[in-house]
């Protein structure tokens, strides 16, 4: 079952697995007792970390109706298909939020 090699046979009582049990006979097979695999939750290692040295990209803005435009630019692009864009959907809501624009 389950392409194992070492579990059971499949067959029914129909004819044709009565001659095939014949000829493979009753051959008992060997079980090794299973041992567990693997090796737990990793360590936190801080010597294979990668730091990322790449800046964070602030969005200044004097006007809130660029904020608008711009979140309606990413709200079209989201609705295409593209979902890269949640972070900074999500960052422009909380702006506009904070200014008590979108309540």
């Amino acid at each position: 079952r389950n392409y194992d090699p070492n579990g059971a046979i499949k067959g029914t009582k129909a004819a044709k697995y009565k001659i095939i049990k014949k000829l493979i006979g009753s051959a008992t097979r060997v079980t090794t007792p299973k041992t567990k695999l693997g090796r737990g939750i990793p360590t936190l290692n801080l010597d294979k970390m990668k730091f990322n040295s790449m800046k964070c990209n602030y969005l200044y803005w004097d006007d809130p109706n660029e904020l608008v435009e711009r979140l309606r630019i990413l709200l079209a692009s989201t609705s295409a298909g593209h979902t890269n864009h949640n972070n900074e959907i999500i960052s422009i809501i909380e702006e506009l939020r904070e200014a008590n624009i979108l309540v």
